[in-house]
């Protein structure tokens, strides 16, 4: 399961390269490190643990859709967040 805070994180990763790109080809000689922006580490070992409860009913249903939960399109928020967390188990 991606959190936001990964997908924010690679979205970082993904701009600093296009910039260190860009200024390369702006110029031959090679761009020093204290011109670009400082893009944190992504994380390593397990994911952080997300709290359901704070995530829209179209995110907890994006959720419900890749675990394949039978009836997610009738479920209400509340119910969705049960049944992501029985699937879970």
């Amino acid at each position: 399961m991606r959190t936001a805070l990964d997908r924010g994180s690679r979205a970082l990763d993904r701009i600093g390269s296009h910039i260190r790109e860009r200024l390369t080809r702006a110029s031959d000689a090679p761009v020093p490190a204290e011109v670009l922006p400082s893009v944190p580490p992504a994380p390593s070992g397990p994911e952080p643990v997300v709290d359901l409860r704070e995530l829209t009913k179209a995110e907890l249903y994006r959720l419900a859709q890749e675990r394949d939960i039978a009836g997610r399109s009738k479920l209400s928020k509340d119910q969705l967040v049960d049944a992501l967390r029985s699937s879970s188990d």
